[in-house]
């Protein structure tokens, strides 16, 4: 059994993680942030206890696990159609899943419909109902995303990304707010979305603009661009809280991406070289 198929969150280390640096990655732009949002989610109207750690845990892994087949997919079936697909598989692998398919598809749903039925004795029904809708939105979303190419692909991908971070808080969609849902764009898929595809060669147009204007085909001037984007980002935040349009929940995500950032930034200007740090 190969069990890279089958484990949630094994298929992403093993795939686009590959070392302890680019795990920290994970840890730092996706799980902690989403921790923190959730954490503030619930804050703002009941104190969380041991049962939201339950419920993150739960339904991180349960979301994971479906979002994972569009990896899947991508990994096996989308570079069927590529003229120079990046594989990121052994033809063990490979071969392991052609013989297996169904076999892996039908686990990771199952393995899903588990953990939502555990999740519902911890939230509402509204917010079970609300978060298995993510889910699905997110499988169609990454299936388009593996299938199409051209312009549209920078957009769907954005919905993608924002999908992947919004999802998780639907488990208390009860206390869904504005200040939330920004939290979610801004802290993280609107800069990544924005940089997207840009260590692309100078004969692609994809994200023409960005790569041509902003960082001038220079892949190491994505450094400055993260930090400054997402100070501005910050200082917008802190700017909507303090005339009452948004509450804590975005300042408090931001600054924290902005933190991370920053730090990043004084490390490679001070000529450290940080292996794998553009691609995150």
């Amino acid at each position: 059994m190969n069990s890279i198929f089958f484990i949630p969150y094994y298929f992403s280390i093993k795939t686009h993680y590959q070392s302890p640096k680019k795990i920290a990655v994970y840890f730092i732009t996706y799980l902690i942030p989403e921790l923190i949002i959730l954490f503030l989610q619930r804050y703002y109207f009941i104190k969380p206890s041991l049962e939201f750690f339950i419920v993150y845990i739960i339904g991180m892994t349960s979301f994971v696990n479906l979002y994972e087949i569009g990896y899947i997919w991508n990994e096996t079936e989308t570079i069927k159609n590529e003229e120079n697909p990046t594989k990121r598989l052994t033809d063990k692998n490979l071969f392991f899943y052609e013989n297996r398919k169904i076999l892996i598809y039908a686990e990771r749903i199952l393995s899903s419909i588990i953990l939502n039925i555990f999740l519902s004795f911890f939230i509402t029904s509204y917010s079970l109902f609300a978060f298995i809708c993510s889910q699905l939105l997110m499988l169609v979303t990454f299936f388009i995303y593996n299938n199409i190419r051209g312009n549209m692909t920078q957009l769907v991908y954005f919905f993608l990304c924002v999908l992947k971070y919004i999802s998780i808080t639907m488990c208390y969609f009860e206390y869904l707010t504005t200040s939330v849902v920004l939290a979610t764009i801004f802290v993280f898929p609107f800069v990544r979305t924005f940089e997207y595809k840009a260590h692309y060669n100078l004969e692609s147009n994809i994200n023409l603009v960005f790569r041509k204007y902003i960082i001038k085909y220079n892949v190491n001037r994505i450094t400055d661009f993260r930090f400054y984007c997402t100070g501005i980002i910050f200082m917008i935040f802190w700017l909507l809280y303090f005339i009452k349009i948004t509450n804590l929940i975005p300042v408090v995500a931001s600054g924290y991406i902005f933190v991370y950032r920053m730090i990043l930034f004084i490390i490679v200007k001070a000529g450290v070289k940080i292996k794998g740090y553009i691609s995150r």
